[in-house]
């Protein structure tokens, strides 16, 4: 089983940031094939696939995230349509637990399946979605985002997928995810928290502080593998 994992990534500060913490282990796992994947509207070809970014000829802004990442699944369905059983789809500020991830995956099914923090949206009659913060697909829905036709881009990414989801009568299974919130941790607290958490958030007021820790927790996870 191998398992696709596509960071939605972009250009500047904090991302640069970010993205040197995903560089540190993000190639770690024999069985997870990890990317970036980012916007360039000044492409000559469609997309560009490199050592660890995926390349689209699109504009890198928050308008078009959902057309972004329906076009990485096109990539990746199209150049290797039999290699995966699933993905998932964290944004920069995240930091996965690849290990334990990869052990879950092995009890999903593989059909029809999405798994996340849940969330709703009823003014656009959106009664769940995936968290943009992280989400699983299994690879038959990956392929459905693909190839559907005239997908339109209801809200925000997240409940533009929730909106697709619940048209296609496919449930969001509740998945955990821990967000860091406060500045210390006793080293008891920090242990509970990577002992219980595969998917771990970073999102405060100070984005310095977030890489920060992401680079300190990487570390603590990474080191003890």
């Amino acid at each position: 089983m191998r398992v696709l994992m596509l960071v939605l990534m972009s250009e500047g500060e904090p991302y640069k940031w970010f993205r040197n913490v995903w560089k540190k282990y993000m190639k770690s796992h024999p069985n997870i094939d990890c990317y970036f994947y980012r916007g360039n509207p000044n492409l000559v070809t469609e997309y560009v696939l490199d050592d660890d970014t995926l390349w689209i000829r699109i504009p890198d802004s928050l308008p078009y995230i959902f057309e972004r990442t329906v076009r990485a699944f096109r990539y990746f369905v199209n150049t290797r349509p039999n290699t995966y059983s699933f993905l998932f789809r964290p944004n920069a500020s995240c930091v996965v637990n690849f290990k334990r991830y990869y052990e879950m995956c092995t009890s999903f099914p593989t059909h029809e399946f999405c798994s996340a923090m849940v969330g709703s949206f009823p003014q656009r009659n959106v009664k769940e979605f995936p968290s943009g913060s992280g989400f699983t697909l299994s690879f038959d829905v990956v392929k459905r985002f693909a190839r559907e036709t005239g997908l339109q881009n209801v809200y925000i990414d997240d409940v533009t997928f929730g909106h697709y989801l619940q048209e296609w009568n496919i449930p969001i299974v509740p998945s955990s995810r821990y967000s860091f919130e406060k500045r210390y941790y006793s080293p008891e607290e920090l242990a509970d928290i990577l002992s219980n958490h595969f998917h771990l958030r970073f999102r405060s007021e100070d984005r310095i502080w977030d890489a920060y820790a992401m680079n300190m927790v990487v570390d603590r996870i990474y080191s003890n593998k």
